[in-house]
């Protein structure tokens, strides 16, 4: 699991890009295929009231602290969906999608992909968004047990370009200027969304504080917004 190596990275872009072709087209509608409505409500939180509830669950939470990284983490997640827009990524290729491949949901055997898992959160939507959220988690560093000040933000571009290529040729072609483009954009909103799910559900992130978990995710979409033209260039 959670694959480290390029080479696996690359297989399942292809993996990935194949999927993306085979849905192309999907013609099913309705509530059940839609976009989860929970992705723009993860951006729309009340500050001080998320903040009120966190600290009742733990009242050592300091309270100042953790709503200004929590307005530093929405705002740049609220931009990033903006900037995803001014790129056009509402009118670009929507398709029948997994809807949340991270790398805990691609298994591998002996650095070959063996499956992909978890399709309870499949629908219709961009292309570009369920290749942003793959590859943000396949270009991420891997998580140990210490705290969250200690693991590496900065994506891993060369995992993220061979996922890409992968895609690519899956696909039978590149992705177009508007889902190039909006490609950093959304992975900026899927990490502060999903975050910002996690948090509102539970007041943590697994064992962690909400504010040290916040702060590591702070810390990545910053670098993301930083290398955005890195990153759709790849």
């Amino acid at each position: 699991r959670c694959p480290s190596a390029e080479a696996e990275a690359l297989q399942a872009g292809v993996a990935v890009g194949g999927m993306l072709a085979a849905g192309a087209g999907y013609g099913a509608s309705g509530p059940a295929f839609a976009t989860p409505a929970h992705r723009a409500g993860a951006l729309g939180h009340d500050v001080d009231r998320l903040v009120a509830w966190v600290r009742s669950l733990d009242a050592s939470v300091d309270g100042a602290e953790l709503g200004a990284v929590l307005r530093s983490v929405l705002g740049r997640g609220r931009r990033a969906v903006e900037a995803a827009g001014a790129c056009g990524a509402d009118d670009a290729p929507r398709a029948f999608v997994h809807g949340d491949l991270h790398a805990g949901n691609m298994l591998f055997s002996r650095g070959a992909l063996a499956a992909i898992i978890d399709f309870d959160e499949c629908r219709n939507d961009l292309r570009a968004r369920e290749v942003a959220t793959a590859a943000l988690s396949l270009g991420s560093e891997p998580r140990d047990a210490n705290l969250p000040s200690s693991w590496r933000h900065a994506q891993h571009l060369g995992r993220t370009a061979a996922f890409l290529g992968g895609v690519r040729d899956g696909l039978g072609r590149a992705l177009d200027d508007r889902e190039r483009l909006a490609l950093p954009w959304l992975m900026i909103e899927t990490c502060v969304t999903e975050a910002m799910e996690r948090i509102a559900a539970t007041g943590r992130f697994d064992q962690h504080p909400a504010t040290d978990f916040l702060d590591f995710v702070d810390r990545k979409t910053a670098w993301i917004e930083r290398h955005a033209p890195d990153i759709s260039s790849l």
